[in-house]
């Protein structure tokens, strides 16, 4: 991990530092509504969100932890589908934005100033454990993946959608082209990670999405042309789209999609 050498105080603090920046910034006007799927779904990665929230699934009635829950979009939207929202951010900021816009549309959730990898909830807290590109800014991702099966029913679910790290033009934006909105110690992911999910979930499903789709990058931020970009992104996504499910090229794929099954380990060893 990019944050391996440096102590965990020092990466709590910078996160920290960076999201309270974040926190403090103006209002837009999406931020004074629930928002709908398509509003959480980032435009450069439509499909790989869209994957999240269907491996969410329904939550009516179900107990929701949202992980980094940030100025509340996920957890907004899964409110309004009935879920029972507990949102977590490291940032007093972020908590209170969140807070303010649960009040603004009358909606509840119950939500924390806490740690992920130390989270603050009894054993069996709740049906689904979920977070929209949050974990690749955690340290000790071993100690986070046990947290959530931890905190998780059994047959219960744990969805993140994250960043993968090894493909070039991704880095090469986000080392080149836009390294000012990137946080210090940030680690997109790589097969360790994935490994370690693993290890703490053996039912695990991967999903990899956007191969040399990025590419398409080029004409957005050094063109300027979104004509171009979005003609470029989708032949490349059409012809990525079988790509993506080698074995081989997984790795080097943008986003991925994780979906953690809690099975309690004593009733998998006698099936």
């Amino acid at each position: 991990m990019g944050s391996g050498r440096a102590r965990r105080s020092e990466v709590l603090a910078t996160e920290t530092e960076f999201w309270e920046r974040i926190a403090a910034e103006p209002w837009v006007e999406s931020e004074l509504r629930i928002p709908t799927a398509s509003d959480l779904a980032d435009p450069f990665a439509y499909s790989s969100d869209r994957k999240f929230l269907e491996k969410i699934g329904p939550v009516e009635g179900l107990r929701v932890l949202d992980i980094g829950c940030g100025k509340g979009s996920l957890s907004l939207y899964l409110a309004s589908r009935g879920a029972h929202v507990t949102g977590l951010d490291i940032t007093k900021g972020m908590v209170t934005r969140c807070r303010k816009r649960f009040a603004l549309v009358k909606l509840d959730a119950h939500l924390v100033v806490g740690d992920a990898e130390l989270q603050p909830f009894r054993d069996y807290s709740f049906d689904r454990v979920v977070g929209q590109r949050t974990i690749h800014h955690l340290q000790n991702l071993d100690r986070f993946f046990e947290e959530v099966y931890r905190v998780l029913m059994p047959n219960g679910r744990a969805v993140f959608v994250e960043p993968q790290k090894r493909n070039p033009f991704v880095e090469f934006n986000r080392k080149v082209l836009h390294p000012s909105i990137r946080t210090q110690y940030e680690h997109p992911l790589v097969r360790r990670d994935l490994e370690q999910a693993k290890k703490a979930f053996p039912y695990t499903e991967v999903e990899t999405f956007y191969l040399i789709s990025p590419v398409a990058w080029f004409f957005r931020y050094v063109v300027r042309s979104d004509l171009l970009y979005r003609t470029t992104s989708n032949i490349l996504q059409t012809v990525e789209s079988r790509l993506a499910r080698s074995k081989i090229l997984r790795p080097y794929c943008w986003q991925v999609v994780l979906t953690l099954t809690r099975k309690d380990r004593s009733s998998t060893s006698k099936s």
